[in-house]
């Protein structure tokens, strides 16, 4: 279920709202509404929504003045534009600051459902897309460690081939003429599993 806001400085318009958004089930809550942009800013950073239905013209703040406050904190939450002015300049503005989608007054039950909705998807989307980067990340910082060690224990070989060394050295990382090596001996005492316990090597090169 995501979180809304609702930042307009018609009640009752902010009442239809937010009876209109209970009719959608579970899909969606309301987790505050404000008549103008300063008490619609310390609600967002009060409950992070994840969507916030906002109108242009208000006091004290325009909606686009919450819109760029909100972004220059790096807040994660999406912007739909609710507006009675049918002015190419305010879809033209809400298109280059990144707002999800723009609807004319009065909203519909039907078209606000349809924005919700398609503004849910896009983050549901996002998410993915950044979980699936943070897994991939974590693979390569894994391979990126096992490469290391691997070329630690290689560097410590009587018979290593010291050209090959340098390739490996340069893909991981190493200084191989470095004027100062620090090397690191430990052992270890417990191992998981089957594993034998040995005298093991772990060589740093700066």
């Amino acid at each position: 279920m995501k979180k809304i806001v609702i930042i307009d400085d018609e009640y009752f318009f902010r009442q239809a709202l937010i009876k209109y958004v209970r009719s959608f089930k579970d899909e969606f809550t309301v987790v505050g509404d404000a008549g103008n942009g300063k008490l619609g800013i310390e609600l967002i950073e009060q409950y992070h929504p994840e969507i916030i239905l906002i109108d242009i013209s208000m006091p004290q703040m325009t909606g686009f003045d919450v819109i760029s406050y909100i972004q220059k904190q790096a807040l994660q939450t999406r912007f739909i534009i609710i507006s009675g002015y049918d002015k190419f300049e305010y879809a033209q503005k809400a298109i280059q600051m990144g707002v999800q989608d723009f609807l004319l007054k009065p909203v519909t039950v039907e078209s606000l459902h349809k924005s919700l909705r398609q503004t849910s998807e896009r983050i549901d989307q996002e998410v993915k897309k950044d979980q699936n980067l943070e897994v991939l990340d974590k693979k390569k910082r894994n391979y990126q460690n096992y490469m290391r060690h691997f070329a630690a224990s290689q560097f410590v070989r009587k018979d290593k081939d010291q050209e090959g060394m340098q390739k490996l050295a340069s893909e991981v990382g190493y200084r191989l003429d470095a004027k100062r090596h620090v090397v690191i001996l430990y052992r270890v005492n417990h191992l998981p599993g089957n594993w034998k316990k040995q005298i093991m090597s772990f060589t740093t090169l700066r």
